[in-house]
């Protein structure tokens, strides 16, 4: 599997480093309330002018960038934080929808104030939360602006010896995943490699229902994102739970905001926004409030 790593690892980090990923500074006890951006305002579309709401799809199913709180109604975490700062530097409501995994994408319009459901029944959004690869592994076309990036991990049962102890060596073991990920390809292409045992790859819907399977040892390992292997091993609820035995910064996993290709004006106000925020060192203080600052992928140019 090495080689499969090292395989388009260049392509790879050139992505991941061009999200932003800040130098962690010092903590402010009192950080100033986000102030809006008249020019960034302005450069809103027309319709979004008019109702003030931005529709954003997410499936809600991966901690910590965007899960349930313990209410079971509330969507918490870094991109519902990260949202309400860019809404509110925007001038906008940046308004989370919970909705199926396969709908996340499926429910993008061609141009942004598309209809509700454009006949299909499936509900229309502006735009989606999702990792930049997502859209191509389902067959959709969508720009992705990237807020996160980071490594992939290998995570097991703390206290189940499988003989797992990195990337490199998962033949004959099962392994879940999240489908239409990165690591799904990654995977396969290493079983190639182990001959008749092969890998037994299991995909399901979401990360969460990915992580089941590991809680329930009805998989050997899970290959994630170590934005959300990080969270389990700080959680004090999991931390006892789960171990993670590799991590590879070469297969990074980049989350970001889906944009109908159509709306290349609002990527590029997207793209402004977040790097505006970074300025303003809001990104990095949401990166601290959710222990992410370990889990990204820095820039070392």
């Amino acid at each position: 599997m090495r080689a499969t790593r090292r395989a388009g690892a260049a392509l790879a980090l050139a992505a991941a480093l061009a999200v932003l990923v800040p130098a962690c500074g010092a903590v402010q006890s009192a950080p100033p309330a986000t102030a809006v951006d008249p020019a960034l305002h302005e450069r809103l579309p027309p319709d979004v002018l008019e109702r003030g709401v931005v529709r954003v799809a997410t499936d809600a199913s991966h901690r910590p960038l965007s899960s349930f709180d313990a209410d079971g109604r509330r969507v918490v975490g870094f991109a519902p934080d990260l949202l309400a700062e860019l809404g509110r530097l925007m001038g906008v409501r940046f308004e989370l929808v919970v909705v199926p995994p396969r709908q996340v994408l499926a429910g993008l319009p061609e141009r942004m104030g598309e209809g509700d459901s454009g006949g299909t029944g499936i509900p229309r959004f502006d735009v989606a939360l999702t990792t930049a690869g997502a859209p191509a592994a389902a067959g959709l076309h969508a720009d992705v602006v990237p807020f996160l990036a980071t490594p992939t991990s290998l995570l097991v049962q703390r206290h189940t010896i499988v003989g797992v102890t990195d990337l490199d060596d998962l033949c004959g073991f099962v392994v879940a995943v999240e489908r239409d990920t990165a690591q799904v390809d990654v995977l396969r292409e290493a079983a190639l490699d182990c001959g008749e045992q092969g890998i037994r790859v299991e995909e399901f819907p979401s990360n969460a229902d990915a992580l089941l399977q590991l809680r329930t040892r009805q998989a050997d390992a899970l290959v994630t994102d170590h934005a959300q292997a990080a969270h389990l091993m700080t959680n004090p609820r999991t931390r006892s739970h789960y171990r993670v035995m590799d991590t590879a910064p070469e297969l990074p996993v980049v989350f970001g905001v889906a944009v109908p290709p159509s709306d290349f004006r609002f990527r590029d106000l997207l793209t402004d926004a977040l790097a505006e925020l970074d300025e303003r060192g809001t990104y990095d203080r949401l990166l601290r409030r959710w222990h992410l600052s370990e889990a990204v992928l820095a820039d070392e140019g």
